[in-house]
């Protein structure tokens, strides 16, 4: 459950981290 979980946290930060880059270079 906490692999899960874990997982999960990792894939939105990464996602979000992403997003992030790619707005500010758009900045």
């Amino acid at each position: 459950s906490e692999l899960c979980s874990l997982s999960l946290t990792e894939l939105i930060t990464w996602r979000e981290k992403a997003l992030q880059r790619s707005g500010n270079h758009n900045e």
